[in-house]
């Protein structure tokens, strides 16, 4: 009980503290939904858990990532087709500019997520700090991407 009691205090002083959004758990998860984590017993299944929960929201990301950059080919593809050398140039900018943006996307989530875990370096929760950032910093950027790329004729899913 002691463990869960500090899991749900640094989870709150997460929030507090900027490092997870206010409603993290209300955006992943059904309102009638309990977070899979709940039922850890100790801090090893707490890390194993929210490892596993980074790790899903990180394959999601990079299918959602892999579908976009191919409807962006498939633009090039068919402006390259109407002889639409603005489109094509334009489609051409657009995968340079989504990769830049990922690399440097990448860049801040390392950054962040290390800084969030550095408060409790040597501690058992060490992981879970980490994981939990991951898995948020991941679940914002699909958020991200879907506001920016997906149209009511296009979805990126």
């Amino acid at each position: 009980m002691a463990v869960k009691l500090g899991f749900v205090l640094s989870l709150f002083l997460l929030t507090f503290f900027g490092f997870l959004p206010h409603d993290a758990k209300n955006q992943t998860l059904p309102k009638n939904s309990k977070d899979p984590c709940d039922s850890a017993m100790t801090q090893l299944e707490l890390n194993n858990c929210s490892g596993d929960q980074y790790r899903k929201a990180d394959a999601h990301l990079n299918a959602l990532y892999g579908k976009l950059m191919h409807l962006l080919e498939e633009d090039i593809k068919r402006a390259q087709n109407e002889k639409d050398e603005d489109q094509r140039k334009n489609s051409e900018t657009a995968i340079c500019k989504l990769k830049a943006t990922e690399k440097a996307w990448i860049v801040y989530r390392d950054l962040q997520c290390d800084a969030a875990r550095f408060e409790y370096e040597g501690g058992s929760i060490n992981p879970s700090v980490w994981a939990i950032c991951m898995k948020t910093v991941t679940e914002h950027r699909i958020s991200d991407l879907k506001d920016a790329y997906e149209t009511p004729d296009r979805k990126i899913e």
